[in-house]
């Protein structure tokens, strides 16, 4: 599958961040007790470095499964400008962490993400006659906006999201 597209908005982008996270252990949570409870990411891609030691779970198939943990490896996660840029080529990638380990986890995530005065549009490789956008064009500092400002309407994804979840998993996104 080709994905060619006008994408400066991502090339040339300051919106990098890199993150280093400590997961303590937790080897018997109860119900609803994460580590990082279940959410989708905002970003383009997200490059995981892998933990020697389980804990991310990804929702698919109706349910949260965890992720095999392979040391020297990446997980590259779809954030949702990925998905708006790929017209769903790329789906959105709900997961949650939850350390049952008896030992600390430690995760390491790259994100990246588009200038905030980007606009996000379909690429034209992904859409055509069968195909239509998905998605209204927007700029990432427009759609981060309505994410952070309860006055201003969720972009279509997000509440799409938030009702898959609860159709399809006991844990609700809210």
């Amino acid at each position: 599958m080709a994905f060619i597209g006008d994408i400066r908005g991502i090339a040339h982008s300051r919106a990098a961040r890199l993150w280093l996270i400590h997961y303590p252990p937790h080897p018997e949570p109860e119900e609803n007790e994460f580590g990082f409870a279940p959410h989708t990411d905002i970003n383009f891609p997200i490059f995981l470095a892998q933990s020697a030691l389980p804990g991310l779970e990804l929702h698919g198939r109706g349910r949260m499964d965890p992720a095999p943990a392979v040391p020297g490896t990446f997980v590259v996660n779809t954030g949702a400008m990925l998905a708006r840029y790929s017209n769903d080529r790329f789906r959105l990638t709900p997961h949650r962490v939850i350390n049952r380990n008896s030992a600390s986890r430690y995760a390491i995530p790259f994100f990246l993400a588009p200038n905030h005065d980007a606009v996000v549009d379909c690429v034209p490789t992904c859409v055509g006659p069968d195909n239509p956008p998905h998605y209204e064009p927007t700029t990432y500092g427009g759609f981060t906006q309505r994410l952070a400002n309860p006055e201003l309407p969720a972009p279509p994804e997000r509440r799409e999201q938030r009702i898959r979840m609860r159709a399809r998993s006991p844990i609700a996104l809210s």
